[in-house]
């Protein structure tokens, strides 16, 4: 068995992975990511700067292993993959949507944190996009198209469809970190009324309005 192979030593990595992230996450919280330093996050750790660089390149690096934990992106697209040949569109969203609101509820306050750094910090906005925003896209944009060549939704530009639906739902988070009362409403109900809003739209669905 190599090392590389051993789960007692991939165990200990994971460990202490987790270890330098969870202390990555606390000192951004309080910093902020462009007056943090490795110093401090090892510190926070418990351990030597220098153990940081046997698992992390920089600062950079460590953001986006950070938001790339938070935001399981890997384990999302490819749930949705495997799940859009046999589920409707409706359930889909119900899918994704819980899963999402699952993740803004467990990574609140890291969230809380890191989202304005990303909207006043290039270099932090980027990450987030690369390791985030940009890999989800792409799987869900190849989804939607899939769902209307299959004629199971009308014809509509599935990148731009994808977008308006991530920025339904970014906007609610942003909206929920405020304290919007409405945002941090019955997710139940929050969730089948987006839904619902994606699918059907506002119009009455048949005899009460004209369109166009």
């Amino acid at each position: 068995m190599t090392p590389e192979a051993d789960p007692a030593r991939l165990a200990a990595t994971e460990a202490r992975r987790k270890q330098i992230l969870d202390a990555a996450a606390q000192v951004f919280a309080q910093k902020g990511f462009h007056r943090a330093t490795i110093r401090e996050i090892a510190r926070t750790a418990g351990i030597a700067e220098g153990t940081i660089y046997n698992y992390f390149r920089n600062k950079e690096d460590l953001l986006t292993a950070l938001v790339g934990r938070m935001a399981r992106v890997d384990e999302l697209t490819q749930q949705v993959a495997q799940r859009a040949a046999t589920t409707s569109p409706a359930e889909l969203l119900d899918f994704v949507l819980r899963d999402r609101f699952a993740l803004l509820e467990q990574n609140r306050t890291p969230l809380q944190a890191l989202l304005p750094q990303s909207l006043i910090n290039p270099q932090v906005g980027q990450h987030f996009y690369r390791a985030l925003t940009l890999p989800a896209l792409e799987v869900f944009e190849q989804v939607w198209r899939k769902q209307i060549e299959q004629g199971n939704i009308r014809p509509f530009d599935p990148a731009l469809l994808v977008r308006l639906f991530f920025a339904t739902f970014i906007g609610l988070a942003l909206l929920d970190m405020l304290g919007d009362p409405v945002a941090r409403s019955d997710r139940e109900t929050l969730i089948r009324q987006i839904t619902e809003l994606i699918l059907h739209g506002i119009l009455p669905s048949s005899g009460g309005a004209e369109e166009g």
